[in-house]
């Protein structure tokens, strides 16, 4: 992962099923027996740190919002299987504590045994082709935004992000979802977009009963409204009233559709027509 040249920070925290971004301080192969005995691990501390880059870190640190300077630090340490043939299979502890205390020696950073009380941490990755030094720079903390969590799951919500962003949702925009079932697209679009006002519309009253279930668990604010899309005036909404709709109408498989889906998506496009303002966006799954 590069750090682009002036990054916005903001849009880094909205990526979509992101875990965490980190950067590479060091990738290198350490000289030959140095990690091979546990007795070594003093010395590939000190090898490990005389290389890592840690101005770049920083920088990096700083860009992504991360307030400066750091005081402590936490120190990880994984080996992977095959790097048995580099590292001896029990030095993982041994330098993690070396490197604690050499960074505290280097940078001034405070070795913390917990994660959470650290300002700054450092993910050291033993390999058969040598060594990973990464440090964390953003850390997704909540788990609805890395797609899962709905106790009352209807379409994926990857699909439901990537139908949301095409919106291109603004700030005080009303958007609907005439058809909203379990109501999937309208919570991503809240999660990520939270200053819009959301409605959703079913004929269906238990998908609704879910649709709330699934928003009161997500944390975000709805309104519901029992009404049929294909009906003239059947949404409860004012002409020329919605900035954005977005819907994931049946196709005639796991839903079927009265009359059709032919005679269904004639009425219900002359009833978002009717409610959807003269310069505004539609966006329907398939």
């Amino acid at each position: 992962f590069e750090l682009p040249e002036g990054i916005d920070c903001d849009s880094l925290s909205s990526l979509r099923l992101f875990q965490s971004v980190r950067s590479i301080t060091l990738e290198d192969c350490p000289p030959e027996g140095l990690g091979l005995h546990t007795d070594t691990a003093a010395g590939l501390a000190a090898w490990i740190i005389d290389r890592m880059d840690f101005q770049r870190t920083l920088a990096d640190w700083a860009a992504t919002g991360n307030s400066l300077p750091a005081r402590s630090c936490h120190v990880t340490c994984t080996r992977r299987k095959d790097s048995v043939v580099r590292f001896a299979a029990d030095i993982s502890l041994p330098l993690r504590r070396e490197l604690a205390l050499g960074l505290e020696e280097r940078t001034g950073w405070t070795p913390e045994i917990q994660r959470g009380d650290a300002d700054i941490e450092v993910h050291v990755v033993l390999m058969k082709e040598g060594i990973l030094v990464e440090v964390p720079l953003l850390v997704q903390k909540q788990p609805s935004l890395l797609g899962g969590g709905l106790p009352m799951p209807g379409m994926k919500q990857i699909e439901a992000w990537a139908i949301a962003r095409s919106l291109n949702i603004s700030v005080g925009e009303i958007v609907v979802d005439p058809m909203c079932g379990k109501g999937t697209l309208l919570i991503e679009a809240a999660l990520w977009w939270p200053q819009a006002r959301y409605i959703g519309c079913d004929t269906n009253e238990t998908q609704l009963c879910a649709f709330l279930e699934n928003a009161n668990s997500s944390g975000v604010v709805m309104e519901s409204h029992l009404a049929d899309a294909s009906g003239f005036r059947g949404l409860p909404l004012e002409d020329s009233s919605v900035d954005k709709l977005m819907t994931a109408p049946p196709w005639g498989r796991q839903f079927i559709a009265r009359g059709g889906v032919e005679e269904l998506y004639g009425s219900m496009l002359h009833e978002y027509c009717r409610v959807m303002k003269s310069a505004t966006r539609i966006v329907s799954s398939r």
